[in-house]
């Protein structure tokens, strides 16, 4: 799992082909670069995304998740209604308290359903 950077990189890391339970990814950037895909990756990812995200806005997420549609990736994503980018970051101005708790609660479902 990973934030912003860090959930990009978990995305990078499911295109790769690692071996994990699943991925997750909170306000991460969503976009594939080319020539790489998801194609053979079975472990499932949870996208935590905010709507008003400027970073990775919802043609993004749309297409990430057609991606992982076509892939036959098992995919579940969360969206925050009006969440910036950085939702998750107290004390920035893009905090949200819902979003943030909200994701965390969707973190922990993920993985009682795994563990």
């Amino acid at each position: 799992m990973g934030y912003c950077f860090g959930g990009a990189g978990t995305l990078e890391m499911a295109r790769a082909g690692t071996d994990a339970v699943g991925f997750v990814s909170f306000h991460g950037g969503l976009g594939t670069p080319e020539g790489q895909g998801y194609a053979g990756q079975d472990a499932p990812v949870l996208i935590l995304h905010g709507s008003a995200d400027p970073v990775s806005g919802m043609t993004d997420l749309a297409a990430l998740l057609d991606e992982l549609q076509e892939a036959g990736v098992p995919h579940e994503a969360r969206v925050f209604g009006g969440a910036r980018h950085s939702f998750t970051v107290w004390g920035s101005n893009d905090y949200d308290m819902e979003a943030d708790r909200g994701s965390w609660e969707a973190l922990g479902a993920f993985l009682d359903a795994r563990f």
